[in-house]
């Protein structure tokens, strides 16, 4: 009788079996309700069939009931604590329900039974990056792919750690892995074209994003990317086509109208990028960068008034400003020991502001002064490696969020925090929000004021911020240097200055080399006026934008509009090197300065290869740097008061070849014998300010 009873019970335990098997069926072809129904007419029959009891916990979880799905798990084990899975599967649940513990004792106790359990290596690695332990992450996100080697889940966890922990090399080969085994995996193929972008290896993360493409071809992700890779080549009209083709297909991405924003203000087309970085933050209103991107493109505008730049301004900080106001550090009493100055820059490079930056740290004076570089920097270089050499301390923060940032600075007892780059690209003024330092201070890389309290003061001098003139467009008080308040590292193997090209081609060629976004309406029409005054005169356009053909073609027109002949404008487009950049100065007599947005580094730069500048007076920040340049190299009288001035200027100086030639000869020892690159005297000068801020802002705290 019992023999029959075991065989009936046996028969039973069968019939259950294949009755669980069909219900994972219907589970794994998505259709929850049948599988459900299955598993509970085993529970009803043969009640001890734990792996029912795990089928139903899955259901439970697909449904998204997790707090179910542990129960059922859990009964599930108690019944037969043998299956690794299970346990992994349970420690997963715990994972997403942020309940940590518990998931690590889960899945400890799934690897014990198994220490090969690939599915609970690779879950054991993500709860781990849940927690922020990364490096452990990647050991055992290793141990996963080790034990199968074929998941292409598993090599994309592990490369997508390392590109988390700026292992940069690994994460593509990481992700190369993965396309190996599974071709249409999107996010592997987003990642590696992003990584090899980001590494300035752009025509190959080119050939990456158009492979993607192949396989999904109305993908708004991969046409965002590919058209930032096309605009980065300079191949902008490509770039932009790719971009509307995103927003067509996903008109609510915010990125491609910001990437469609950077194109049009590249080329000129001021009004319509405003309209397009307005547009990506109504998508997105929470993308602080493209809030910056917004109000540095309201500078090139020249009917935007300093009024409403400041008005953006603070509204940007009711965006972003923290949800707990930060309590600033306490002043350290100073005594004899030396103020801790910290420089925040994305710019640490081959950029202008570095040409700016480098005198000035290479200058100051340790006995009182220690530096502290914090640098944001993806493709470090040269001058990175010499910034870093000359900084006392360096500190990578790429990688870091605002409050790791933050705390970073607190530690190292900053007492002034300077930001270098105002709202340009890739800025940390999220770092600057937190008020990780007593004293913060906006200096250098931006034209107007940030907006944001935590930034108390501005660095200027009395020339681009005139007392009286321009107080109302900040928020931060005005510190403002003598003499200015730049200083100017020529590069190191600029070319000799060459000779008047216009005593060899027997006309005057005028030249401008600053970004298009400079170039309005206004500029061309006192451009074209002035080639006109000057017969036979041509002016020489030097962009990185103008490699691709439309934007040519527009320039052209624009002249063309107000009379002058195409053969008259001659356009090259980025060089390689700096050295080559310069040499381009060979071939003009006279450089003509942008207006109301005024060059700066590309106004140093012509003088320093003997180059006069002509420049127009305005009334904010960006529209005097070219005067106060020219000043400190006793060439005040090439600014003018206005446009007719303007263009009275540069034809009165196109007419006198004798003077053109002997400026050319002497402006490179005008410029090293003033103070605009007297690196020592502007140090003082610098630091004398920081000491007046640093002593006036203790004092009012002990008030």
């Amino acid at each position: 009788m019992h023999g029959a009873i075991a065989r009936t019970k046996r028969q039973g335990l069968h019939t259950a079996g294949k009755v669980v098997r069909q219900a994972l069926t219907r589970y794994e072809q998505g259709d929850l309700a049948a599988a459900h129904r299955l598993c509970g007419q085993i529970g009803a029959e043969v009640p001890e069939r734990a792996d029912a009891d795990h089928l139903l916990g899955l259901i439970a979880n697909r449904r998204g009931d997790r707090w179910l799905a542990v129960d059922l798990i859990q009964r599930a084990i108690s019944k037969d604590g043998r299956r690794p899975i299970w346990h992994a599967n349970l420690g997963n649940l715990f994972r997403m329900l942020k309940r940590y513990d518990e998931a690590s004792q889960a899945l400890a106790r799934a690897l014990a039974l198994d220490p090969k359990d690939a599915g609970a290596a690779n879950t054991m690695g993500m709860l781990l990056e849940d927690m922020d332990r990364l490096s452990e992450a990647v050991e055992w996100y290793g141990r996963a792919v080790e034990a199968d080697s074929s998941d292409a889940q598993f090599h994309y966890n592990l490369a997508d750690a390392h590109r988390r922990l700026g292992h940069v090399r690994r994460a593509m080969l990481g992700y190369r892995e993965v396309l190996k085994r599974s071709p249409d995996y999107i996010g592997a193929y987003i990642n590696l074209s992003n990584l090899l972008y980001y590494q300035g290896l752009v025509p190959v993360a080119t050939v990456i994003y158009r492979q993607a493409l192949t396989r999904f071809p109305e993908n708004h992700l991969i046409l965002t990317n590919l058209g930032a890779a096309y605009i980065k080549e300079g191949q902008l009209t490509r770039g932009a086509d790719c971009l509307r083709r995103a927003i067509a297909n996903k008109p609510g991405y915010a990125p491609a109208y910001n990437n469609l924003a950077g194109v049009l203000q590249r080329q000129g087309n001021i009004k319509e990028a405003v309209a397009c970085y307005r547009r990506s933050l109504v998508l997105d209103p929470r993308d602080r960068q493209n809030y910056s991107n917004l109000l540095f493109a309201l500078h090139y505008d020249p009917n935007c008034t300093q009024v409403e730049i400041r008005r953006t301004a603070e509204i940007y900080w009711t965006q972003y400003r923290p949800e707990v106001p930060p309590e600033p550090p306490a002043f350290r009493t100073q005594g004899s020991r030396r103020l801790r100055i910290g420089y925040v820059s994305a710019d640490f490079r081959e950029h202008s502001v570095s040409y700016f930056f480098g005198p000035l740290l290479s200058a100051h004076d340790r006995q009182r002064f220690e530096t502290f570089c914090y640098a944001s920097i993806w493709r470090p270089d040269e001058i990175t490696e010499a910034l870093r050499q000359a900084s006392d301390h360096w500190r990578d923060i790429r990688l870091l969020d605002a409050s790791q940032a933050g705390q970073t600075i607190r530690d190292d007892g900053i007492d002034i925090l300077i930001d270098l780059g105002g709202h340009t690209a890739e800025n940390r003024l999220d770092v600057f929000a937190v008020q990780p330092a007593p004293v913060q201070i906006t200096w250098l890389g931006y034209p107007g004021t940030i907006g944001i309290p935590p930034i108390a003061f501005r660095i200027t001098d009395g020339v681009t911020d005139p007392i009286g003139m321009t107080e109302e467009h900040y928020t931060e008080r005005l510190l403002r240097l003598p003499e200015i308040f730049l200083c100017y590292g020529p590069a190191t193997g600029a070319p000799e200055v060459g000779p008047l090209p216009a005593q060899t081609h027997g006309a005057i060629t005028f030249g401008s080399f600053n970004n298009l976004s400079k170039i309005n309406a206004g500029v061309i029409g006192a451009w074209a006026a002035i080639l006109q005054r000057v017969p036979d005169s041509r002016l020489l356009l030097k962009a990185r934008p103008l490699a691709d053909e439309a934007t040519r073609r527009r320039y052209l027109t624009l002249f063309q509009e107000h009379g002058i002949e195409a053969h008259r404008i001659q356009m090259l487009p980025r060089t390689t090197t700096t050295a080559e950049h310069l040499a381009c100065y060979h071939d003009v007599d006279i450089a003509l300065d942008s207006f109301p947005y005024n060059g700066t580094t590309t106004t140093c730069e012509a003088l320093w290869m003997g180059v006069p500048v002509i420049t127009c007076w305005g009334e904010r920040h960006a529209a005097r740097v070219g005067g106060a340049i020219l000043g400190q190299v006793g060439l005040g009288r090439l600014a003018a008061e206005d446009e007719a001035g303007y263009v009275e200027a540069a034809a009165g100086l196109a007419g006198d070849l004798e003077e053109l030639a002997g400026l050319r000869a002497g402006l490179r020892q005008r410029m090293q014998e003033s103070p605009l690159c007297d690196a020592d005297g502007f140090a003082r000068r610098f630091e004398a300010g920081l000491e007046k801020i640093w002593n006036s802002a203790i004092l009012e705290r002990e008030e």
